[in-house]
């Protein structure tokens, strides 16, 4: 409660003794000691009103300046929208402004008298009481933080502001507090720390700049990515990071861009702190104030070396892939060419006098395609499609039977050593595939050094672990043998490097040969479920090193053909009108009854036909309608008992993996020589 002044103190203590004047005056006990009668009483009383009633008007005069001075105490209280109490020594509450009788929901008579714990929660209740002792303990002033639960039933985090009022006594009169609301700034800084530890902690790069590029803040993860510490990127520009290799075409579009207050994305090469280069996608937005003015830029950044890395090996993984399609294709249609040429001049071979001049002509159209046949397989080895024929090997083994052969193909300029893996290294690989693998790559390696040079071969088991999966792309962890070919020619730039695999790509200039010779052997390293690699720089020599899985082989059970003649029914079914005839003169000129059928319509009508003596069908599996095998299930329904012999210009093992034909159906690959095409024959047949 708010006490009256001092001035209207000493006008109370004046009227009172005004009044006491008057009183003795006018009593009677007083009258024995009156000497000058009534007109002395009388004045008496009259001197002792005249100085009472100024002293009367004084205090009251006094009282209404109190009374207006605590109405304009309250009305500023009042008007004050913190909420503010005071209450005495006791901890009573006297009286509180209006911002606290709404916080409180109680006005201030029902405020009056009463006690923290009649308006609060027990708890609550404790820790003000608490609070209060110790400050009328000490004295002087007190803040403190904690909650308050506000008429509306919501808690809210205040901090509590508290000092001590004095009566005039040497006791203290009581205390006066306000509260300041803080629960909004808390939730704010709550959002706040949250924001800050998810940029933080964010697996992207994040760099906040001024509007003149200065770099302002950076995360933990720009740290990590570059080597630059806080410290040094902060104050600096993100030019720190340029490599040079990024054109600058790239950050003309984007200073265009944001400073267009648009959001820009693009990818960097940049430059880390140690001068490793690396590549990063970043996206870079303007920051907006309330006034919609641009008063940052923030970028987003995320290091995709490896990706970038993994995505160049899907993307030369599958050229390589629709490259061999292609070659496989090729080598199917040249493959039913190369069909006629060697069964028509075998025929005229077989047919002439050896002495007749066309009989050594035949010979050489047979041997010229022969080596067609040779180039095409080496065309369907790169499209991974060649026929495999793996059994049990020691890579070593294999390497001491090449290296007693490299002399001759090396020459005297080359140094030849070879260091092997000191244990066998088991594979389950066709070793004559890996042979013409490692011959390859030597010959290779021979043509980059024409001045002469070092040769080395060298073998060991690898295990390949994650690190090597990112690094490469390859998909397959495990144990591998490992060979590496090394040479100390003129090396291989970038570009090369990235086309050394490509058929008929060579680095040696007009007639510098086909090209097929890598093209072969990373087809091989294909087939054989493996991955080859290339390290070079011009001026630096090469390195190839291939990795094989190493386990253990089940041994392969190899059937051998029979031989013999017979006159038994063949259908032939057969598209290409070329290959077809030449088959049925290879097969009439050994006795048998041949059908020619174009196409599996035909086949079935002319099976329809003689199916009591047909014996063999010899059925081409690729064709246009329905395939050969199609047509051998219908014909296998009307007669269980046929036997058939597929064919294709296409190899075998891409004919099985594909699904087209079973593992128990034989099969024989074009081109087909006569001798091989009778033998398959008659192996079927049973002869």
């Amino acid at each position: 409660m708010l006490k009256p002044s001092p001035t209207a103190k000493t006008a109370c203590a004046l009227a009172l003794l005004a009044a006491l004047l008057v009183a003795c005056a006018a009593s009677p006990a007083l009258s024995r000691f009156r000497t000058g009668g009534i007109p002395f009483f009388l004045g008496t009383l009259a001197l002792a009103w005249a100085v009472a009633l100024p002293l009367f008007w004084l205090v009251l005069r006094q009282l209404q300046e109190a009374r207006r001075e605590l109405h304009f105490l309250q009305a500023l209280l009042d008007a004050i929208p913190a909420p503010i109490f005071y209450k005495d020594a006791a901890g009573i509450y006297l009286g509180a402004n209006r911002a606290f009788e709404a916080c409180q929901g109680l006005e201030r008579s029902q405020l009056a008298g009463k006690s923290a714990f009649e308006i609060s929660p027990p708890e609550l209740a404790q820790v003000y009481s608490e609070a209060d002792r110790e400050l009328l303990d000490r004295g002087g002033e007190q803040r403190y933080e904690t909650q308050k639960i506000y008429a509306d039933g919501t808690l809210h985090d205040v901090i509590v502001y508290k000092a001590v009022f004095s009566n005039g006594e040497a006791e203290p009169g009581g205390i006066v507090g306000t509260l300041l609301d803080i629960t909004g700034r808390k939730r704010s800084e709550d959002q706040l720390r949250k924001l800050s530890c998810a940029v933080e902690q964010s697996p992207g790069v994040v760099v906040i700049t001024d509007t003149a590029g200065t770099i302002e803040y950076v995360n933990r993860k720009f740290v990590e990515v570059t080597g630059y510490s806080s410290a040094e990127a902060v104050g600096s520009n993100p030019r720190l990071l340029k490599s040079g290799a990024t054109p600058d075409e790239v950050y003309r579009d984007l200073w265009r861009t944001i400073a267009a207050g648009e959001e820009w994305r693009g990818e960097f090469q940049n430059k880390k702190k140690g001068g490793e280069f690396y590549f990063e996608a970043a996206i870079i937005s303007p920051v907006k104030d309330d006034s919609g003015t641009v008063s940052h830029f923030i970028a987003l950044k995320e290091d995709i070396t490896e990706r970038r890395a993994m995505e160049s090996a899907l993307r030369h993984a599958q050229k390589m892939e629709s490259l061999g399609t292609l070659t496989g294709g090729v080598a199917h249609d040249f493959n039913n060419i190369l069909t006629a040429i060697i069964g028509y001049a075998s025929l005229i071979q077989m047919k002439s006098d050896p002495s007749d001049p066309c009989a050594r002509f035949a010979g050489q159209v047979v041997a010229s395609a022969e080596k067609a046949a040779v180039l095409t397989r080496g065309l369907v080895a790169y499209s991974r499609s060649r026929p495999m024929h793996p059994s049990s090997h020691d890579l070593n083994e294999i390497v001491g039977r090449v290296d007693r052969l490299l002399s001759r193909v090396l020459g005297e300029g080359i140094a030849l050593s070879t260091e092997l893996f000191p244990e066998p290294l088991r594979i389950f690989a066709d070793g004559g595939q890996l042979e013409q693998l490692l011959m390859n790559l030597a010959v290779n390696a021979r043509d980059a050094m024409a001045g002469g040079g070092s040769l080395g071969i060298s073998t060991r088991a690898f295990a390949i672990d994650g690190e090597f999966l990112k690094r490469t792309g390859f998909a397959a962890l495990g144990r591998y043998a490992q060979l590496s070919v090394s040479d100390s020619g003129a090396g291989l730039d970038q570009a090369t490097r990235e086309r050394i695999f490509e058929p008929f790509f060579t680095a040696q200039g007009v007639g510098g040969g086909p090209g097929l010779g890598l093209s072969i052997v990373h087809g091989i390293v294909e087939q054989h479920k493996g991955y080859i690699e290339v390290e070079s720089a011009p001026g630096k020599g090469s390195v190839f090193r291939v990795y094989l899985p190493l386990f253990a082989p089940a041994p392969l059970v190899m059937t051998p053909a029979r031989k013999g003649s017979g006159g038994e029914t063949v259908l032939v079914v057969e598209d290409n009108p070329e290959v077809r005839a030449i088959i049925g003169e290879v097969l009439r000129g050994e006795g048998y009854l041949v059908l020619e059928a174009a196409d599996s319509e035909e086949g079935v009508r002319h099976f329809a036909r003689h199916s009591a003596s047909v014996a063999l069908l010899l059925v081409d599996v690729v064709m246009p309608g329905r395939s050969g095998l199609e047509l051998y299930r219908e014909i296998r329904a009307l007669s269980p008992g046929v036997q058939v012999l597929f064919m294709s210009g296409y190899p075998e093992e891409r004919i099985r993996a594909q699904g087209v034909l079973a593992s128990d159906l034989a099969f024989i690959a074009k081109p087909l020589a006569p001798a091989e095409l009778l033998n398959r024959v008659r192996g079927v047949l049973g002869g």
